[in-house]
């Protein structure tokens, strides 16, 4: 979470010292128009200041480095509902009054010990490029469905209402290497 300089010295350093390196970044560098999915190659439309600044990263990243690898991930989920993570922030809504969960956005998502594996994929097979790292890139869930799942599985007694206050297809497309990545998401969904 350091500057775009900061990235880049870094970037620099693993390229003067041969270590490989992988840049994590965000779905945020997609706006929600153009609708997605979003390729590897698609022009980055972020409007936000986080989606700008991670596109400032990896621009740097690579500028410095061109051996880097930069991996875009989606909403992370951790079952423990620790830090800056979906299932944390849908605890807090639940507790908040309910959860609102829009059947029309379609988020680039995956639990967090799937994108730890894929990450050390990248690094451990020197990966470079730009790389989408998504469990929901094939299966195109709507967040209200997995909002659900997640509450059964979780055993919560989570108020949700399904809405479509917000529409986007966020998935990431286009990296088909990585195998690991896809196990728990479909798992989850198709419980019982």
């Amino acid at each position: 979470m350091g500057s775009e300089t900061w990235a880049a010295q870094l970037a620099d350093y693993a390229k003067q010292h041969d270590v490989p390196m992988v840049f994590t970044s965000t779905a945020m560098v997609f706006d929600h128009s153009p609708n997605g999915p979003h390729q590897i190659n698609h022009l980055r439309t972020a409007k936000d200041d986080y989606g700008s600044y991670k596109i400032r990263c990896e621009d740097a990243v690579l500028a410095a480095n061109p051996n880097a690898c930069v991996a875009r991930i989606g909403y992370q989920m951790d079952l423990d509902m620790l830090g800056n993570n979906m299932l944390a922030h849908l605890e807090q809504q639940a507790k908040n009054g309910g959860i609102e969960a829009s059947r029309t956005w379609i988020p680039a998502c995956s639990f967090m010990s799937d994108t730890a594996l894929a990450l050390c994929d990248l690094l451990e097979q020197r990966q470079l490029g730009v790389f989408h790292l998504d469990s929901n890139q094939q299966t195109a869930y709507g967040y209200d469905k997995i909002v659900v799942a997640l509450k059964t599985h979780l055993n919560r007694d989570w108020a949700v209402r399904v809405t479509e206050t917000y529409s986007h297809d966020q998935r990431l497309v286009g990296s088909n290497l990585l195998p690991k990545l896809h196990h728990m998401l479909p798992e989850l969904l198709q419980m019982p």
